[in-house]
């Protein structure tokens, strides 16, 4: 279970807020040369990255409105990253669109360890939530409430999960292994 604790493995004090943001910087370059992240939404996009590995799915393009990826099955599946860097921090980003089967939310703790993965139907979020006008959208909250609904499933997303986060700096094969010299 994710922690919640303002300790911070790495200690960035002895840095400079200039060098912290070029560390930032930095780090997303290498997500996106890892094909990690394809914009500068790193969340949104390791959730994504994450729930193509887990169900074996296609990203869609940035063109698509509704929906980030499908399934084998033709489902397509709207995906939300939440980081959660504090108990109350519940909202995910707005879903504008409805052209999606179901959502699929994947939760990160403070250091982006995994706290949990759901599925919900459409029908669900859309009588759930109610469309709000200044957001031109629905904003789901993963609370508790939510996490217990009969409609919405938790998944087991752990193996996909790791496989992503253990992604090594070598080159990879077209199998997703690392490349041997």
């Amino acid at each position: 279970m994710a922690s919640y604790d303002a300790d911070v493995a790495t200690d960035l004090c002895p840095l400079s807020t200039n060098d912290v943001i070029n560390l930032w910087a930095d780090s997303t370059a290498e997500m996106k040369r890892r094909g990690i992240v394809r914009t500068r939404n790193v969340i949104g996009d390791l959730a994504e990255t994450i729930a193509e590995a887990h169900l074996h799915g296609t990203r869609g393009s940035f063109s698509n409105k509704g929906w980030d990826l499908t399934t084998p099955d033709g489902e397509r599946v709207q995906v939300k990253g939440l980081w959660r860097t504090s108990p109350t921090r519940t909202k995910l980003s707005a879903i504008r669109d409805s052209d999606y089967d179901w959502l699929m939310v994947i939760v990160f703790g403070p250091r982006f360890d995994l706290f949990g993965a759901f599925k919900a139907p459409r029908s669900f979020i859309e009588e759930t939530y109610p469309f709000i006008a200044r957001i031109g959208g629905r904003q789901p909250t993963v609370t508790q409430r939510f996490m217990a609904h009969p409609d919405v499933e938790t998944m087991d997303i752990r193996t996909a999960y790791q496989r992503i986060i253990a992604t090594s700096t070598q080159p990879l094969d077209e199998a997703g292994l690392p490349e041997t010299t």
